[in-house]
């Protein structure tokens, strides 16, 4: 049985022995104090009954916001008792109110509505499905819309009631602020509780179920990560070792206790902001307003009018909570001002709190990818949220990371707490004890929502199990995998659509036994600009005029009067100038949608803008790529290589004349052909296709017009313009001569190109058409699937022949040995048995006219199958397909390994993955490279 060291007898710590405990699992608990509790403090005060125990740490309590707590005091039988909880805040006579009762006091008046209108906000915010991204949106951008006197008179008051900390509060995630305002209403009294006895009676029981696993006044000196595991030294001279360490203190304590950290684990502990405050167990009444009710339960006081600094005091009146005659006061005030009289101070304490800050939400994403390196782990509020219930879930939840059961399986509120505060401390997102949704929740904007919700966590995972057997050819490589994944929230949801997000690089390295994985943003200029500001700058590709914001334009190099004749200019319809342009298409890409090698370079590309070259040894953005000078605008993200010639032909299109430039770039990478398409519009055009002897461009009716970029939708379906193939013979294009002719095809959209080859005088393309673009100007899900077609077109007559091949098809792969010439075999994804996404991966066999089908379990949903031969010279088709899945039930993903000449039989090998990825487009597979799972 491994061992387990627990440090530190606050919430956290406590959380995680409980857990371990309850499952009869080998730990030992440190706690440098006599007593546990950390800040649940009880103190016996002189009463005309005798001795009252009072608590001046943890004080007030309710189920619906303390689950854990509470089913953890029903395990010990600890009892509790309801008290009325009027809350009044006063910065004198003229700006003073009382919750529950509307009609007291001027700054109250002119309040109320805002005070409504917020609650409402509030109740919005809980609707949100989990996961959302508008969840982690910092309080203030809500609260901007609201006046001083509400914000700082009412609101942040009412807030420090809960939260401790004072500073930051506008920073905090609105979740968690709509959480607390759902138990702490503006218009009523909150039915709190606090425990009988003071929360010294459920620590005592806890200390008695411990044993001799509890070693009180036993501080450790310092915590060392060796070959053998984790040595722990205290400070009474004695060493230890364990298979892991729970570090379940403060985070300058933690960075305190470690021997020779990592750089990376030392900055992220550093980064958390921490203050202090004084608590004063006392009698002194003069500490109350005098303008409000001396029997209120509990009153913030500020001299000052409000202002966004809170520098009044709280104080309880728990003599009143405890039916006493006479004063129990407790006052939380920042250190350094005047406390109630010496005289009347029955105990004092300076208690430390983490700060709700933008950079805590950060350093807390960077946390939890180092959680469990080295046999370490964290837990506490700086690693959640500013409360005793998340310190303790957070603890709870790190046990049952390792291996503990769930102490209370039966309370669901106490599951969806574990849930939530295990989602921020830990890589996987969840608990085993924590089961998550089977099925994507209703949103107004499903490219923010389930699996498409962004994963904002760099994370490196090493040694992972494999189900089954590697085959020797896919050991050694690498699966790479690009798609959108936010850094920030966008400015508006409703423009958001999935080609937005910042690109994020997903890499799955394979040895025999095990393998490795690993993640990394692609550092666009976007990215960097918005993680520099630690804000969202600028709108989305169809809203990237009207709401890229002041910060942003000036980070582009534009003064106002630049945006103002540009949102001029969009105002009239006419669109930006070229120049103006110029300036906003490097911002418009995430480098989000393929991964390809051109040359030597590994490049992430989407087709917005120019690509970005990635390390492939770290995956580490080296910056943008515009292959030496040659791209004059964006990119496409689909360029195709010859495998015979080693030829790259790529394009891109632009709102302005020429509309799509062709490049042709010879085997070391370099351009050697640029070569402008005359189009009578601008159009988009996401691929082409290329045979050994042709080019084939797609004009489709989707059109990116200059007069609508700026609009709501800069990418309009236009079926009047009617469709078209462009053919271009490669033998013209490599003389630089634009020789294309132009062939009518009834109205179709295509994203993607399986092949094509050709065939005498006859030209032959398996793609995948749709009726109309989706996506575009369409809802999720308005337009059906694109079906796997086979177009015969005669260069000669201009007659276009079609075979329908499959119902359900995208993401089309071959055997890239057999690109641009004739190909037997061909694999797709498809929708069946009425998955709204793709749950099973076909394997087209042109020859035979027969369709081989892998169809993933109840729940899951597969991304494109990528082919990786057995040996260099096998047969085409003989190997092994890679898909990148995601399993709903689970809310994780996996890596699927299939033989590509027998998908009936299933995987021959999975790689269950940690977490869940969100969905990607393409990828590519490296082969004979990467760590073999070091």
């Amino acid at each position: 049985m491994q061992r387990i060291a627990i440090i530190g007898g606050g919430a956290a710590g406590l959380g995680a022995a409980w857990t371990l405990h309850k499952s009869d699992l080998d730990f030992v608990l440190y706690e440098a104090h006599s007593e546990l509790g950390g800040h649940a403090t009880t103190v016996d005060v002189p009463t005309e009954g005798g001795l009252t125990p009072v608590d001046m740490g943890v004080i007030l309590t309710a189920p619906a916001v303390y689950p854990n707590l509470y089913a953890m005091l029903a395990e010990l039988d600890v009892k509790t008792q309801g008290v009325a909880v009027d809350f009044g805040a006063s910065f004198g006579p003229a700006k003073s109110f009382i919750t529950g009762r509307p009609r007291h006091g001027q700054l109250w008046a002119r309040v109320a509505e805002e005070a409504a209108r917020f609650e409402c906000a509030m109740l919005d915010v809980l609707d949100l499905p989990a996961g959302s991204p508008e969840l982690m949106m910092p309080l203030g951008r809500v609260a901007a819309g609201y006046s001083s006197d509400f914000v700082h008179g009412v609101l942040l008051p009412l807030m420090s009631l809960f939260v401790v900390a004072r500073t930051g509060l506008l920073q905090m995630p609105v979740a968690f602020a709509a959480s607390y305002l759902r138990q702490v209403s503006l218009f009523s009294p909150t039915p709190w509780r606090i425990v009988q006895g003071g929360t010294r009676a459920y620590l005592r029981k806890l200390a008695a179920r411990f044993g001799s696993r509890l070693r009180l006044a036993h501080p450790v000196a310092c915590v060392e990560v060796c070959e053998a595991g984790v040595r722990v030294h205290d400070r009474h001279g004695a060493a230890e070792l364990f298979d892991h360490v729970v570090l379940a203190v403060d985070a300058p304590d933690a960075l305190a206790l470690l021997r020779a950290p990592s750089e990376n684990l030392a900055a992220v502990l550093s980064a958390f902001e921490y203050e202090e405050a004084d608590v004063y167990l006392h009698s002194d009444v003069r500490v109350l307003s005098p303008h409000l009710p001396a029997a209120l339960l509990s009153q913030y006081v500020c001299e000052d009018a409000p202002g966004a600094d809170l520098t009044g005091q709280m104080t309880y009146n728990l003599g009143v909570a405890l039916g006493l005659s006479s004063p129990v006061l407790v006052t939380v005030m920042a250190p350094g001002k005047p406390g109630p009289d010496p005289a009347c101070v029955v105990s004092s304490r300076r208690f430390r709190h983490a700060r709700v800050t933008g950079r805590a939400l950060l350093s807390q994403r960077s946390l939890a990818t180092l959680q469990g390196n080295g046999g370490l782990w964290f837990c506490g509020a700086y690693a959640s949220a500013p409360t005793h219930e998340a310190a303790l879930a957070s603890g709870i939840a790190v046990a049952c990371r390792l291996g503990a059961k769930l102490p209370y399986p039966t309370r669901l509120g106490a599951q969806r707490s574990l849930k939530q505060h295990a989602g921020l401390i830990l890589p996987t997102g969840s608990t085993d004890a924590a089961p998550n949704s089977a099925s994507p929740r209703p949103s107004k904007n499903p490219f923010l929502n389930w699996n498409f919700a962004p994963w904002r966590q760099e994370n490196d995972y090493s040694a992972l199990a494999v189900q089954g057997q590697i085959p020797p050819s896919i050991v050694g490589g690498s699966l790479l995998r690009v798609g959108p994944n936010p850094a920030f929230d966008p400015i508006d949801a409703r423009r958001y659509t999935w080609f937005d997000g910042d690109g994020m690089v997903n890499e799955v390295q394979f040895a025999a036994n095990t393998a490795r994985f690993r993640n990394r943003y692609v550092k666009t200029l976007r990215y960097r600009l918005e993680s520099a500001a630690d804000r969202v700058l600028f709108g989305t590709i169809s809203s990237a005029v009207r709401e890229t914001t002041p910060a942003g334009w000036r980070a582009l190099g534009l003064t106002e009067s630049d945006v103002q004749d540009l949102l001029a200019r969009v105002e009239r319809k006419i669109g930006p100038t070229e120049d103006q342009y110029h300036h906003l298409f490097p911002i418009l890409t995430g480098a989000n949608t393929s991964i390809a090698q051109i040359g030597s370079r590994l490049l992430a590309l989407e087709e917005a803008g120019p690509p970005y070259r990635i390390d492939p040894k770290t995956l580490a953005t080296l910056g943008e790529d515009r292959l030496g000078g040659a791209l004059a605008g964006p990119l496409s993200a689909h360029p195709i290589t010859d495998p015979r010639t080693r030829e790259t032909y790529a394009l891109g299109y632009f709102p302005f004349p020429p509309y799509v430039r062709l490049y042709v770039i010879d085997a070391s990478g370099d351009v050697v052909v640029t070569l402008p398409i005359d189009l009578p519009r601008p159009v988009m055009m996401h691929s082409f296709a290329l045979s050994a002897r042709h080019v084939v461009l797609f004009d489709f009716p989707t059109t990116y017009l200059a007069e609508d970029i700026g609009s709501t939708c800069a990418l309009r379906w236009r079926p009047e313009h009617g469709a078209r193939l462009g053919v271009l013979s490669r033998a013209d294009a490599a003389n630089g001569q634009a020789s294309v002719k132009w062939f009518a095809v009834p109205l179709c959209w295509v994203f993607h190109v399986l092949n094509a080859f050709d065939e005498h005088r006859t030209l032959v393309l398996d793609v995948c058409r749709y009726e109309r673009v989706p996506f575009v100007d369409a809802k999720f899900g308005e337009v059906a699937p694109a079906s796997l077609e086979r177009w015969r077109l005669d260069l000669e007559t201009g007659r276009l022949s079609t075979e329908h091949i499959a119902a359900s098809a995208e993401f089309p792969t071959l055997d890239e040995r057999f690109r641009c010439g004739p190909h037997r075999y061909g694999y797709v994804v498809a929708q069946t048995g009425g998955a709204l996404l793709s749950n099973t991966i076909t394997r087209v066999d042109f020859a035979a006219q027969r369709l081989d089908s892998f169809t993933a379990r109840q729940g899951m949903y597969v991304g494109e199958a990528l082919f990786v031969p057995r040996t260099a010279d096998s047969p085409e088709g003989d190997g092994h397909l890679l898909s990148m899945a995601y399993d709903a039930l689970e809310n994780r993903s996996e890596v699927l390994i299939l033989d590509a000449m027998a998908l009936g039989q299933g995987p021959v090998a999975t790689v269950p993955l940690p977490r869940r990825v969100p969905f990607e487009f393409h990828g590519l597979f490296l082969p004979g490279r990467g760590s073999r799972g070091e």
